[in-house]
C-alpha cells in the first residue's frame, strides 16, 4: 500500500512538474524555462516539503514509544507522554525517551516486619563463624 501511495505521489508530482515547465512558453527574454524551474521550486518547497517534514517529525519521535511497547516495559505510558511532550519541546525531551525506552527499572520490594526476632534470626546465620562456631566481627 505504501508502494502504491508513493508511486501516485511521484505521478502527480510529474504531472504537476510538465504543466508548469511547458505551459509558460509567452514569458519574453529567453528566460522561460529558468523562471519555470524556479516556480516549480517554490510550490515544492510551499506546498510539499511542510508535510513530509512533519511527518518525518513525528515518525522520529514515536521511535522510543515503539522500542518500549516492542520490549513489553512496564513504563510505556509515561514513554508515551514524553514523546509527546518532546514533540512540544521542539525534540528536547527525546533523547531522554530513547534512553528510557531500552532500560528496565529495578525493583525494589518493600515488605513490613512484624517479628523482630526473626530479623535477628537471620543476622545472625548471615555472620560468619569461626572454628569455635561462634560468631566473629573480624
Amino acid at each position: 500500500m505504501k508502494i502504491k501511495k508513493l508511486t501516485l505521489y511521484f505521478l502527480s508530482l510529474f504531472l504537476l512538474l510538465s504543466t508548469f515547465c511547458f505551459g509558460n512558453e509567452e514569458s519574453g527574454g529567453g528566460h522561460g524555462h529558468t523562471d519555470t524551474i524556479a516556480e516549480v521550486m517554490s510550490w515544492v518547497v510551499l506546498i510539499i516539503l511542510p508535510p513530509v517534514f512533519l511527518t518525518v517529525f513525528w515518525k522520529l519521535h514515536v521511535i522510543p514509544e515503539e522500542i518500549a511497547k516492542e520490549r513489553n516495559h512496564p513504563q510505556a505510558d509515561a514513554i508515551h507522554m514524553v514523546c509527546l511532550l518532546s514533540l512540544l519541546f521542539g525534540g528536547l525531551l527525546w533523547p531522554i525517551a530513547l534512553i528510557w525506552a531500552y532500560t528496565r527499572p529495578s525493583h525494589m520490594y518493600v515488605t513490613t516486619i512484624k517479628d523482630p526476632d526473626h530479623i535477628v534470626d537471620h543476622v545472625e546465620k548471615a555472620k560468619p563463624k569461626n572454628s569455635d562456631g561462634e560468631a566473629s566481627l573480624t
